[in-house]
């Protein structure tokens, strides 16, 4: 995985987490505290699976969520890139990439977050 790409999922993941901020807090201490496991290319999308290390920061209130109002703005894309961060037992476990029945961009530069 080249650079580029990581610092994308890094944007995309920081602007998920901080959108409910009763439980960004403990979503961003996880965060920091995961590896990625896996990264699978589907064609128009992606699926990046995640293990939190330090369990020590798990939603109790909210175990399972899917979170997801950010969207990815491309030049090489008509309708840009969704998202879905999963949340299941307290944890971040996966996070998902699709288009909307576009091919997913071999190369992401030049992008912008919105809600």
């Amino acid at each position: 995985m080249c650079d580029e790409f990581k610092r994308f999922l890094n944007d995309v993941m920081i602007a998920i987490i901080n959108e409910d901020k009763s439980i960004s807090y403990l979503l961003n201490k996880q965060y920091e505290n995961s590896v990625m496991e896996k990264l699978e290319f589907t064609g128009v999308g992606f699926y990046a699976e995640y293990r939190v290390i330090n369990q020590n920061f798990k939603l109790k209130d909210k175990p399972n969520l899917e979170l997801g109002n950010v969207q990815v703005k491309l030049a090489s894309l008509k309708c840009g890139i969704g998202f879905v961060l999963y949340i299941k037992g307290g944890f971040i476990t996966m996070l998902e990439g699709f288009t909307y029945d576009e091919p997913f961009p071999e190369k992401i530069c030049g992008y912008t977050l919105s809600e």
